[in-house]
């Protein structure tokens, strides 16, 4: 897939628990500009053409991150156990 590409972070597959016909792909990207350069790419067209026929629909939607929040790593050489 798009792994090792410039700028790429990580890609999800994820498919909806409750209408399991219903899929998303996630990507995260370091920049809109790497994102849209992939997304023009013949790699991404080679890729994503056999999938095509199984889409009833398909939109490309692009978000900033405003926020995000994460679990604190414990410190260095802290034990783990709680």
């Amino acid at each position: 897939m798009a792994a090792g590409l410039d700028g790429h972070v990580v890609h999800q597959l994820c498919q909806r628990v409750d209408e399991p016909d219903i899929w998303l792909i996630l990507s995260e990207w370091e920049t809109l500009e790497a994102s849209q350069e992939w997304e023009r790419s013949q790699e991404h067209r080679e890729l994503t053409m056999p999938l095509r026929e199984c889409w009833d629909e398909a939109q490309r939607t692009s978000y900033a991150v405003r926020l995000e929040t994460k679990r604190p790593r414990p410190a260095a050489g802290a034990d783990s156990a709680v």
